[in-house]
């Protein structure tokens, strides 16, 4: 079973970080990204206070990263990405949300509290 970490409930997310890593894109996540606009990028700076969710196996390995960055003066992209290797993630899927979003529809008894 994994365990979902949201920042709104875990923030100690906001320190976490991975540096430069490369990315590769599934089929899906290359089409939601020409279909939403996301700017497709070789590598991604996942850097204190970019990841907004994460996912953990039973190990407390990190399974999955929600990652947002920004894109322009009104959007941030929103990349879903499954870590592979040192330095190499997939994106699973993608999206652009405004830059001041603040989630006030997000359904925190979902997130793990503990």
């Amino acid at each position: 079973m994994s365990k979902l970490l949201n920042v709104q409930v875990h923030p100690e997310l906001k320190s976490y970080s991975l540096g430069r890593v490369t990315l590769s894109y599934t089929r899906h996540a290359a089409e939601q990204a020409n279909k939403k606009g996301v700017k497709v990028l070789q590598h991604l700076d996942i850097i204190q206070g970019s990841v907004v969710e994460a996912e953990l196996d039973s190990r407390n390995t990190v399974i999955k990263l929600v990652v947002r960055v920004k894109q322009d003066s009104i959007n941030d992209a929103v990349f879903v990405v499954a870590p592979k290797s040192k330095g190499f993630c997939v994106v699973i899927t993608c999206w652009l949300n405004h830059f001041d979003d603040t989630h006030k529809t997000l359904r925190k008894e979902r997130l793990l509290t503990a």
